[in-house]
């Protein structure tokens, strides 16, 4: 529980950790104790969970905006260039912050 806080996805990332420690078995090469592998497999395995954790949570946070915060996006048919490239400047502006 070093790395997640909660008991229910440690266990989760704990059990990944041992298929992934067993399906890997053969590759250990004993150049190190069995506990450092082990221990390399499980922390690896616990910063991808939070890695991809935050990834699906940025995820989210950008496909919930309102039909009002949409409206910036659009791009009328008639634009000229110097419109589409603010909107395109303003567009990286918002997504950025």
């Amino acid at each position: 529980m070093k790395f997640v806080k909660d008991l229910q996805i440690a266990e989760d990332v704990a059990q990944e950790s041992f298929i992934k420690a067993y399906k890997s078995l053969d590759s250990f090469r004993e150049e190190s104790a069995f506990y450092t592998w082990l221990y390399r497999i499980t922390s690896n395995t616990a910063k991808n969970y939070l890695i991809s954790k935050k990834r699906k949570k940025e995820l989210l946070e950008t496909e919930v905006l309102s039909s009002e915060e949409m409206d910036i996006f659009d791009i009328p048919g008639g634009s000229s260039p110097e419109e589409i490239l603010e909107a395109n400047y303003l567009r990286k502006l918002i997504f950025e912050s």
